[in-house]
C-alpha cells in the first residue's frame, strides 16, 4: 500500500498487441495499474507507420501504441531490446517522439550512446525512482554506438566446451559479459545512485523458450549491476518465468514473462511470421497451443506476473508478485490463492527458482499478492567463474548523461 512517504512500483515484462483497442489486453490488471504510484514495462514493438522493415518478420509498430500505454497508466517503458531497430532507426526515433507527445517516459534507447544510456527519474510523493535499461540479446546491428541509433547495450559472448568424449553431446556452454560494457552500467547506475532514493534496472537477457535455464553471463550482470547500487533489477525477453534471487539484499528477477503479448492478430502483419515460428518450434522444440491463436508462445509463456515493489527514502521497503495467467486472448489475469490456476502458477515461479539453485522464497499475504524473500537456508549461488572474468573487449565508451530529480 503507497503512503505518502513511500513510492510503489508495478514492473512488468514484455508487452506487445495488434488490437486497434489495446487498451482492452490491460482490463484484467488495470486496477493494479490504478493503484500503483508508477508503471513500467518493456515494449516489444516500436510506434508509427511509414518506416521500412529490417528484417524478415518486423514486430507490429501499433499506431496507437503510445496513447494505448498512456490510457492504461504505463509510466516508463523500455526500448533496450532486440526489436528496437526492427523499423530502423526512423522507426525508433518517431516512437520515441510518438512516447515523449503522450507522457510516457523511454528508457534504454535513443538517438546516440549517450542518450539510449540516459536514465528516467520518476518523482513521486517527494521521492525519486531512478530508471536504467540494457539490452544483451542483440542484434549487435541494433545496438547504440557514438552517434548511430539504437539500445544501451551489455552484451556478451560464448564458447562452447566439449565435456564427454561422445561425439554429439551436449557442451557445457560458458557466456562472459563484455568488460567494458559492464563497467559502462556500473557506471551509469551509480551515478543515478547518488542522486535518486532507488534505481530499478532492466535487462533484456537470458534464454528464450527455455524453461528454467540462465545463462552464467545473466548472474554475472545482475550482481554487477546490485553492486553498483540498483534497488531491483527486471530481467525481459525470455518469454516465460525466470528463477528470482535475492543478493545482497537486492531482488533479481531473471525473467519476468510474457504480460500483454499478442501477435499474428492482423493478416496483413503475418509476413514472415510462419517461417520464424517453424525455425523456434523446430529449435526449441516447443508445440504451439491452438487454443491461443494470437499467442505464438512456448506453453510455459503463459505464466507470469507483476513485480510490486514499495520504495521509501531508505530504500526497498516492501516487496511482492502479483500472479497472473494468460487468457486464450492473450490478455494477463491475475488469479486469486485457493484456486487450481494460482496453484499452478505459483509452482511454476517455484520450480524455476529452485532449477537454477536461487534463494528466493514466496508467501501469499493476501488473496493477490506473495511477498518475495531470501530464503535463509538455500545458499547464495555462486558466480560463475568464466562468467565472473569478464571479456575485455571495447567499451560503451559514451559518458552519462547527467540529471537531477
Amino acid at each position: 500500500m503507497t503512503t505518502m512517504d513511500s513510492v510503489t512500483l508495478i514492473g512488468i515484462g514484455d508487452v506487445h498487441f495488434e488490437r486497434d483497442d489495446g487498451e482492452s489486453m490491460f482490463r484484467h490488471v488495470q486496477p493494479f495499474f490504478d493503484a500503483a504510484d508508477v508503471v513500467f514495462a518493456n515494449s516489444e514493438q516500436v510506434w508509427g507507420t511509414g518506416h521500412a522493415a529490417a528484417r524478415a518478420h518486423a514486430t507490429y509498430p501499433h499506431p496507437r501504441g503510445a496513447d494505448v500505454l498512456a490510457k492504461v497508466g504505463i509510466d516508463v517503458v523500455s526500448f533496450a531490446n532486440n526489436h528496437a531497430m526492427d523499423w530502423g532507426a526512423g522507426g525508433l526515433l518517431a516512437t520515441l517522439q510518438l512516447a515523449a507527445g503522450a507522457g510516457v517516459r523511454t528508457v534504454g534507447a535513443g538517438a546516440t550512446l549517450a542518450q539510449a544510456r540516459r536514465p528516467v527519474v520518476v518523482e513521486r510523493n517527494g521521492m525519486c525512482i531512478g530508471f536504467l535499461a540494457y539490452a544483451c540479446t542483440g542484434p549487435a546491428s541494433y545496438a547504440a554506438e557514438g552517434d548511430r541509433a539504437g539500445y544501451a547495450p551489455v552484451h556478451a559472448t560464448t564458447r562452447y566446451e566439449q565435456v564427454d568424449s561422445q561425439p554429439g553431446t551436449p557442451p557445457r556452454i560458458h557466456t562472459t559479459p563484455v568488460a567494458g560494457h559492464v563497467a559502462a552500467m556500473a557506471e551509469d547506475i551509480g551515478d543515478l545512485r547518488r542522486r535518486v532514493d532507488a534505481v530499478v534496472v532492466s535487462f533484456h537477457w537470458g534464454l528464450h523458450f527455455v524453461p528454467a535455464v540462465i545463462p552464467d553471463y545473466c548472474f554475472a550482470v545482475g550482481r554487477a549491476a546490485a553492486a553498483a547500487g540498483a534497488t531491483l533489477v527486471l530481467g525481459t525477453h525470455a518469454h516465460m518465468l525466470k528463477g528470482v534471487e535475492i543478493h545482497d539484499g537486492v531482488p533479481i528477477f531473471y525473467g519476468t514473462g510474457n504480460f500483454a503479448f499478442e501477435m499474428g492478430l492482423l493478416p496483413e502483419h503475418r509476413h514472415g511470421l510462419d517461417e520464424v515460428l517453424a525455425w523456434l518450434t523446430s529449435h526449441y522444440r516447443f508445440a504451439l497451443d491452438p487454443a491461443y491463436p494470437t499467442f505464438p508462445q512456448h506453453p510455459d509463456g503463459r505464466y507470469t506476473m507483476m513485480v510490486e515493489a514499495r520504495f521509501g527514502q531508505g530504500g526497498l521497503r516492501d516487496l511482492a508478485i502479483v500472479p497472473c495467467l494468460v487468457n486464450t486472448r492473450s490478455e494477463p489475469v491475475p488469479v486469486r490463492r485457493g484456486t487450481p490456476e494460482a496453484d499452478e502458477v505459483v509452482a511454476y515461479l517455484r520450480w524455476v527458482t529452485r532449477e537454477e539453485r536461487l534463494n528466493a522464497a514466496f508467501d501469499w499475504i493476501d488473496d493477490a499478492r506473495l511477498a518475495v524473500r531470501a530464503d535463509p537456508g538455500v545458499p547464495s549461488r555462486p558466480t560463475p567463474a568464466d562468467a565472473a572474468a569478464m571479456e575485455p573487449t571495447a567499451a560503451a565508451s559514451a559518458p552519462a548523461t547527467s540529471m537531477s530529480c
